[in-house]
């Protein structure tokens, strides 16, 4: 399974611009998507301030969560626990990247990181620039390959 962090994952539910390219990716994936359990309280966010501004029709919200929802029930979605060994990944990641002099990642980004690196993933499905800048630095391979305009 790929490893989808909230930035490519919310792709899949709220229609942007590069929309299409994730829909391919995961068309062309043998595998299903996996992200941390966090995933879920940043979609309910990040899909609240689309409806707050306008950028989801009436109702939107309440549809587009419900799907969300069901796809996790369903499996299609895989939350993974945030574990003793995400913390201790955490704590390498973080200090291997320090060393590096890279820019600083925020909480959340430094644990989906860190859960993919403690759940073996061997990519990283991303938008977000730091994420993916740590993820090449620490040796995950990033998808998309480049990074897509929006």
């Amino acid at each position: 399974m790929s490893y989808w962090d909230t930035s490519a994952l919310l792709k899949l539910y709220a229609e942007e611009e590069d929309s299409p390219e994730f829909w391919k990716l995961l068309l062309r994936s043998s595998s299903g998507i996996k992200t941390s359990v966090i995933a879920q309280a940043e979609i309910f966010c990040a899909l609240q301030k689309k409806a707050r501004v306008g950028s989801l029709k009436q109702g939107g919200f309440d549809a587009i969560y419900t799907r969300f929802t069901r796809d996790v029930q369903e499996g299609r979605i895989v939350l993974l626990a945030i574990t003793p060994s995400v913390f201790r990944e955490m704590e390498r990641s973080g200090s291997a990247l320090a060393r590096k002099r890279l820019p600083l990642l925020r909480a959340l980004d430094l644990i989906h990181l860190a859960t993919a690196e403690a759940f073996k993933s061997p990519e990283l499905v991303a938008t977000d620039e730091r994420l993916r800048a740590g993820a090449i630095a620490l040796g995950l391979k990033v998808i998309p390959e480049r990074r897509s305009s929006s």
